[in-house]
């Protein structure tokens, strides 16, 4: 997300950079014609809908898309909109209900407290700063293991607090659809940067949300309501699903989020609920039959190939400042006029189409060191392609030559949107992990549990407790697993492949204890 950040920044400046640079090459005593690209597949994808300036309107061809088989009887946004109110939305709240095809709720009795507003109420002030903070802590490591209300009881009272807007989620969690309309606010709408300046309030109010959930888990599970404990990681996992059903990256990253949260979840709840053998064996097959993510690579297809059209079409054309130009401008010079012709825009936006293919190719490789090795084979290509095209106008402008003060290169403008897609894949990755390895360690238990042992190797689980073994989803190997101690370890190398947490790892390696792997354990928690 930080990645997605800093591009969002980047395209702040070069808009701001741009514009500088047009306005002072641009000169014209007569009326300059906004060079219009020409709507086509190869260079604007979309021929509609169309903006009152007469550009390609990428955003509300997201929502569009979005908003598809969307009620307000299946959305769940509106049922989360109802618990956690407008407060967020601020001045995008009229067109976000618009669009939504509700009018804003008014329901209190369900309304939920963040925890902000707790703390604030239980420690007033300046001066109870720290307090706050050590709360959070506390909160944060109580999702780790079971908690009573004894020991902890302010946690347990903010529970209680919420425990109808828990049960209004939790129900809501169970539609089929999720629309959030991508909602620009006016005061940062402008001609270049749309799609930059969405807004996406449920993204941390949805983490906050899952959050109580997975302490309330924990606490169910002291408790001994292993049922309650368990569906409400049930809950965070639809609200994942759900979240996935967007069009945006981030948002889609932070489904993948929610989704370890839920599996994190699972593996405290294996190793201190009292349950039976059978039972393990149906929640690992619950957990099979999940509803799966959509790939992530339609955000990358879709939202990060029109950021970019969208922006370098109408950083290019800047029809505010030509329209200035023309009022008051002489002369315009050679150069600049060659700026000016669609053509070249048109030349701009084919090649740009051309690498957003490119990396999608790559991405699609499921392998993820042969992923990396053509992730990189392709940057060092993207580079000596654009060095070869300095002598191209449009691009020589928008490169060294005349940004070389902001710190923009060209390859930037593409590079920037593409290179956060491995990082998307690789989340993808291991979010199916996850969920096979939460399997799996439901199916090792239960051969515990039966047998009075772990099994020496994963291949004891064939054929009584599962048919074939699941595969590392980065390598397509078997998970490492070994017998430790009195209980087990299961783990995937994840994206690198290489062994950063096992007790083969040798003593004096520089890596951290997990590295980029995911690791299980069982057994090693007290039951």
């Amino acid at each position: 997300m930080e990645n997605w950040q800093k591009v969002t920044r980047l395209y702040g400046v070069l808009v701001v950079a741009t514009v500088t640079l047009v306005g002072k090459q641009c000169l014209s005593e007569d009326t300059v014609k906004i060079p219009y690209p020409t709507l086509s597949k190869q260079t604007t994808v979309l021929t509609e809908p169309i903006d009152e300036e007469g550009f390609v309107d990428y955003l509300t061809a997201l929502n569009n898309r979005t908003a598809e088989g969307v009620t307000p009887e299946n959305n769940f946004e509106i049922v989360f909109r109802e618990v956690m109110g407008d407060r967020n939305l601020e001045e995008i709240a009229e067109e976000y209900y618009r669009l939504l095809g509700v009018a804003p709720s008014n329901d209190s009795e369900n309304r939920f407290l963040p925890l902000d507003d707790y703390l604030l109420e239980k420690y007033p002030g300046d001066s109870s700063k720290s307090d706050r903070s050590k709360f959070r802590e506390v909160l944060y490591k109580l999702q780790s293991k079971p908690w009573s209300e004894t020991e902890h009881p302010l946690c347990a009272e903010w529970l209680k607090r919420n425990e109808r807007a828990l049960l209004r989620i939790s129900d809501g969690a169970k539609r089929s659809q999720n629309f959030c309309p991508l909602v620009v606010p006016d005061s940062e709408k402008s001609s270049e940067a749309n799609l930059i300046s969405v807004r996406l309030p449920s993204q941390l109010e949805r983490r906050e949300i899952v959050s109580a959930l997975r302490l309330r888990s924990a606490n169910r599970l002291n408790s001994g309501n292993d049922g309650g404990s368990l569906e409400d990681l049930r809950t965070i996992q639809r609200i994942a699903s759900l979240t996935s059903q967007t069009e945006h990256p981030i948002e889609w990253l932070s489904a993948v989020g929610f989704h370890a949260t839920a599996r994190t979840g699972e593996i405290v709840f294996l190793n201190h609920a009292k349950i039976r053998p059978e039972r393990l064996r149906e929640i690992a097959n619950e957990i099979d039959r999940q509803e799966d993510f959509p790939s992530p690579l339609h955000t990358v297809d879709r939202y990060s190939r029109y950021m970019f059209l969208e922006a370098m079409t109408k950083v290019y054309c800047q029809p505010e400042t030509l329209k200035e130009i023309a009022q008051g401008a002489k002369v315009v010079p050679p150069a600049s006029r060659q700026l000016l012709k669609p053509q070249v825009l048109d030349k701009q936006l084919r090649w740009g189409n051309r690498q957003f293919d490119e990396m999608l190719e790559i991405c699609e490789i499921q392998d993820s060191l042969k992923r990396r090795e053509a992730s990189e084979k392709f940057s060092e290509a993207f580079e000596d392609s654009l060095q070869k095209r300095k002598e191209n106008l449009l691009l020589e402008f928008l490169t060294v030559s005349k940004a070389e003060m902001w710190g923009i290169t060209g390859r930037d403008i593409v590079y920037a949107l593409t290179a956060p897609a491995l990082q998307i894949v690789d989340s993808h990755q291991r979010r199916i992990t996850r969920k096979r390895m939460a399997s799996l360690a439901f199916l090792i238990e239960a051969y515990h549990l039966e047998r009075g042992e772990y099994p020496e190797e994963l291949a004891k689980l064939i054929p009584d407790y599962i048919g074939d073994l699941p595969a590392d989803e980065h390598s397509g190997k078997p998970f490492h697993y070994e017998r430790k101690n009195n209980g087990c370890i299961l783990i995937s190398f994840g994206p690198n492949q290489r062994d950063e947490s096992s007790s083969l790892t040798p003593k004096d390696s520089d890596v951290n204890s997990t590295g980029d792997d995911l690791v299980i354990e069982l057994g090693t928690t007290p039951q």
